[in-house]
């Protein structure tokens, strides 16, 4: 299972939904607990990637791509400290 950091967790706030940057529908954001990651996500380097419409509307409402978070795991893969899915 994954856990959601407190950066993530505050862009979240009551959001249940968010808007998909790509087709712009309003869609509910992944659970973790009923969906599974894999379908919904996949890394690209340090950017995580949304395969679908929910992961791409969680990715967006979370913020977890901000330019500071990428950069920290660029540095954290190269000293090996970024777990290997």
């Amino acid at each position: 299972m994954r856990y959601v950091c407190s950066f993530c967790n505050l862009h979240k706030g009551p959001n249940l939904s968010g808007r998909d940057p790509l087709t712009e529908k309003i869609v509910r954001l992944f659970d973790p607990r009923r969906q599974d990651w894999p379908r919904h996500f996949e890394w690209l380097g340090p950017a995580l990637v949304g395969r679908t419409q929910t992961g791409r509307a969680t990715i967006a409402v979370l913020d977890v791509n901000d330019p500071q978070r990428v950069e920290l795991r660029q540095i954290l893969m190269a000293d090996g400290e970024w777990p290997e899915d």
